[in-house]
């Protein structure tokens, strides 16, 4: 895969509109699919 599909995967992007999950605890990437706060 591509790194936006890798980083997308792993949680760092949003899977629905790629842009960056702003969590303000986040050190490191989940592990999982999420969604930022303008797609929830």
């Amino acid at each position: 895969m591509g790194d936006m599909a890798d980083m997308m995967m792993d949680g760092t992007l949003c899977e629905c509109c790629g842009g960056i999950v702003d969590d303000d605890e986040m050190t490191e990437a989940p592990g999982y699919p999420q969604t930022c706060d303008d797609c929830s």
